[in-house]
């Protein structure tokens, strides 16, 4: 019955208390001492008076602050619990606050990563994708590129982080050459020279 009473005083926002009565002397009458035994919802300390600040919480019962863990937050203060981050955000250890993930990294809720040469990520995405055949990423690219007229990849590579001339003979005329596309003929461009020629009289 007691505990029922202490849990049902605390879930109503009600600080505990026990008392401890000291033995009287011949002068002095019985006195007693409050202890706290538990805190309501977001404060804390030996006599529940601090209030926990953002990115902290303290559950009622409790006489500790805590730290809201990696992956969640808190952006009040006086707070019961912290937060779960929204997909494509992300949060470490103690924040008030959730951060969007940027393009060009891997998300996850507790922090984002670069993705490397060869790969590229649009906002928010959990993973880094791999550049197609004909397309390049350099380290932290937020797209693919194609490999425009005159380069090119090998064929069938994929994860390039950059794109290579065209091999002699062979023409890459496209925006996204995976590998050559034909050879190509060559044309010569022959200058047209004019020949001027005057009538001359010659006297005889």
């Amino acid at each position: 019955m007691k505990n029922r009473m202490l849990k049902f005083l605390i879930a109503a926002g009600i600080a505990v208390f026990s008392f401890a009565l000291t033995t009287p002397t011949a002068d002095a009458a019985f006195t007693c001492t409050a202890t706290y035994i538990g805190c309501v919802c977001g404060k804390y300390g030996s006599t529940c008076g601090s209030t926990t600040a953002c990115g902290n919480y303290s559950p009622a019962g409790s006489l500790t602050n805590s730290q809201c863990g990696a992956g969640t937050y808190q952006a009040s203060t006086g707070q019961c619990g912290c937060t779960t981050v929204s997909s494509g955000y992300y949060a470490g250890a103690g924040a008030c606050n959730q951060t969007a993930c940027t393009c060009g990294n891997a998300c996850s809720s507790t922090g984002q990563s670069a993705c490397g040469g060869g790969k590229y990520a649009a906002a928010g995405a959990t993973s880094c994708s791999t550049a197609s055949c004909g397309y390049y990423a350099t380290a932290g690219a937020c797209t693919q590129s194609g490999c425009g007229a005159g380069t090119m990849t090998a064929s069938g590579t994929t994860g390039n982080g950059s794109c290579s001339s065209c091999t002699a003979g062979y023409c890459c005329t496209g925006t996204a050459n995976c590998g050559t596309s034909g050879t190509c003929t060559a044309v010569i461009i022959v200058p047209r020279v004019l020949h001027h020629v005057r009538r001359m009289h010659v006297p005889v």
